[in-house]
C-alpha cells in the first residue's frame, strides 16, 4: 500500500491540526510563558521593525498602518484607484483642499470621505475636517 507524498503530508497536517484542537490550553499557556520570558526581546524586535535610528516611523510600517486605518474607517476607493495611489496623493499634497492653506511640516492631515458611502473626497487640514467642509463643495 503506497501513498503519495501529498497524501502523507496531508496526514501529518491533519494530525497537527487535531493536536492543536485538543491542546488549545497548552498552546495558550506556552505562548503566555514565552511572552513573559522574552518581553524585552519582543519589544526590541518590534521597535526595530517600526522605527529607524532617528526615532521616525519607517515608511513601509507607516504606510501600511495608515492604509489599514483608512480601510477600518470604511473608506472606499473610487473606480480605477488603488490604495497606493491614494497614499501617494495624501503624502504629496502640500495644501488643504478645503481652505487652500499650506500644510506645515508635521501638521495633521485628514483624508476626507463621504460618511454615507465611504468614497474619498480629498486631503484636508484638521480644522476643515472638523467642519466637514468638503461635503458642501
Amino acid at each position: 500500500m503506497s501513498s503519495t507524498l501529498e497524501e502523507r503530508l496531508q496526514k501529518v497536517r491533519d494530525s497537527n491540526n487535531r493536536w492543536k484542537q485538543n491542546n488549545k490550553d497548552k498552546i495558550k499557556e506556552y505562548n503566555r510563558k514565552y511572552k513573559l520570558e522574552n518581553r524585552e526581546y519582543i519589544k526590541l524586535s518590534n521597535n526595530e521593525y517600526r522605527w529607524d535610528n532617528e526615532g521616525n516611523a519607517r515608511f513601509s510600517y507607516r504606510k501600511s498602518n495608515v492604509k489599514s486605518g483608512w480601510k477600518n474607517k470604511g473608506m472606499v476607493l473610487n473606480e480605477g484607484e488603488t490604495w497606493d495611489e491614494i497614499f501617494e496623493i495624501y503624502e504629496t499634497t502640500t495644501e488643504c483642499m478645503g481652505c487652500s492653506r499650506p500644510f506645515k511640516k508635521g501638521e495633521k492631515r485628514c483624508l476626507d470621505h463621504n460618511h454615507e458611502f465611504g468614497h474619498i473626497r480629498g486631503v484636508i487640514c484638521y480644522s476643515c475636517n472638523k467642519l466637514d467642509i468638503l461635503c458642501y463643495v
